[in-house]
């Protein structure tokens, strides 16, 4: 019994959860054609580049989160990626220029 009680509150506690991450987060509208060159262009440079450091960032949910965060600024003024890293090392002027141009 006490088995089965548990295994009811794993439950509730696994599928009661969500994935929310406390920020207001905007959320991407369905067939946006900004957000869908955010997934096809932004996205995987942001997720090569971001990702490393910064797993589970907010501004990686949706093009409007992306562009209310500060990465373009970060990444224009130079301070990301970060100097000496790895990801500094393989970032090209390409990639820059679809972070700064979504």
């Amino acid at each position: 019994m006490f088995r089965d009680i548990a295994k009811g509150v794993l439950l509730v506690f696994l599928f009661g959860c969500s994935a929310d991450d406390g920020y207001d987060t905007p959320k991407p509208a369905a067939n946006d054609p900004k957000e869908q060159a955010f997934v096809s262009n932004v996205k995987p440079v942001a997720t090569k580049y971001c990702v490393p450091c910064h797993s589970g960032a907010a501004f990686l949910q949706s093009g409007a989160a992306f562009k209310a965060s500060k990465s373009q600024q970060l990444v224009s003024s130079g301070a990301m990626p970060k100097a000496g890293s790895s990801q500094a090392k393989s970032f090209t002027a390409s990639d820059k220029q679809v972070l700064l141009a979504f």
